[in-house]
């Protein structure tokens, strides 16, 4: 790229200030090299991707959008321009205009490998994991060796959609191949902490988490899975702290955090208690039928229950029927059931009472059981004629 101003200075060096600017978080000077940059060459594509990359750092995501959608004017075909627009679509929560933007792209140039990995995320983003996960495993059937940063792209999209699929061998293969192809990469490593938990594999989650921090330690997500694994692991103090560091990095992101595919979290991490998160991981590992930790799991379930079952874990109404499979004393069992009752009922306490409302005559009261146990499941048929 060509062009310079009167003091000398051409497109190619602002340009490239600018971008070393956004790497360094000097926003205001990269704005003020990428406009310069523009008021040399306002027809040049490459400086308005760049305006749009200073503003879209600065989350000004509305008016990065408008400079992309300009930049993608002057080049339609711009695969680097039509993936820096379909970001911004994603991130304003309009996936289907992105999967659209990255699709004309991709009929444009169909051996672009980081096209297809950002059209597969927008597919997944769309609900169709079946193109995403097609998308990515035909990239990486083409780079199926080296360390080319599509082929690293592609397997850190996949782990993630595996993981959101729940076929966890494939999820913790790929997280492995990503670490040894960047083991110093935070992402790959987070990557690897999720794949771990995924698998009831604590303490290499454990590791992964740390390594992920050494490297980043503003990861916050990393910080999460290094508390997980803590709790998962039994060791209900550490994780407790580690659940306060992890907020300390970044108290929005971590009260937001969400994960469907994670039961051990109900809910936000907000109240998170790392008993319950260890309780709810051991349950999801006897559910696939994966006894390793079951003997341990069992023994300080029990000691916890005897030494008083007044935690927070007890108080939970699921919780007495999960247990109903281990082969304790009624005694036990009945402990659980009266906290749980007992939590039961301080919660009901809290709500609001109703009015009774007086009956004006003394017909008969008909009582409706709404459950869903109704349908196909044994209950139903043991209570369809009540």
């Amino acid at each position: 790229m060509t062009g310079s101003t009167g003091s000398g200075e051409s497109i190619d060096s602002l340009l490239d200030a600018a971008a070393d600017a956004i790497t360094r978080g000097e926003l205001t000077a990269a704005y003020e090299a990428a406009r310069r940059a523009a008021g040399i060459a306002p027809e040049a594509p490459r400086v308005w991707l760049t305006v749009g990359a200073v503003l879209h750092a600065g989350g000004r995501l509305d008016d990065a959008l408008d400079t992309f959608v300009r930049a993608h004017g002057l080049a339609p075909d711009d695969p680097d321009i039509a993936s820096a627009r379909a970001a911004v679509l994603m991130e304003l929560g309009r996936p289907e205009e992105a999967r659209a933007v990255l699709q004309i792209a991709r009929d444009a140039h169909p051996g672009h490998a980081r096209l297809a990995v950002n059209l597969a995320y927008a597919c997944e983003a769309c609900g169709d994991p079946d193109a995403a996960l097609a998308l990515l495993d035909a990239v990486l059937a083409r780079l199926s060796s080296g360390a080319d940063p599509a082929r690293r792209a592609a397997l850190k999209s996949r782990t993630a959609l595996y993981l959101a699929l729940r076929r966890t061998p494939e999820a913790w293969r790929d997280a492995n191949t990503l670490v040894e192809l960047q083991p110093d990469d935070a992402d790959a490593q987070f990557n690897l902490a999720e794949a771990a938990l995924a698998a009831g594999e604590p303490e290499a989650a454990l590791a992964a988490a740390n390594h992920a921090l050494e490297r980043r330690p503003a990861h916050v997500y990393a910080a999460i899975d290094r508390a997980l694994a803590l709790a998962v692991l039994g060791d209900f103090d550490a994780a407790s702290d580690a659940l306060d560091a992890a907020r300390a990095i970044d108290p929005e992101r971590f009260d937001a955090y969400r994960n469907a595919d994670r039961p051990m979290v109900a809910g936000t991490l907000r109240d998170a208690d790392p008993m319950r998160i260890w309780f709810e991981a051991a349950y999801e590992r006897a559910f696939v039928c994966d006894w390793r930790r079951s003997a341990g799991f069992e023994e300080r379930l029990a000691a916890l229950v005897d030494a008083g079952a007044g935690q927070p874990l007890f108080r939970q109404e699921s919780v007495p029927f999960r247990v109903l499979a281990l082969d304790w004393p009624p005694t036990r069992h009945a402990a659980i059931a009266r906290a749980a009752a007992a939590g039961v009922a301080a919660r009901a306490e809290a709500l609001p009472r109703m009015e009774a409302v007086p009956r004006e005559d003394r017909s008969r009261i008909r009582i409706g059981y709404v459950s869903a146990d109704f349908r196909e499941h044994p209950m139903a048929w043991l209570t369809r004629h009540l």
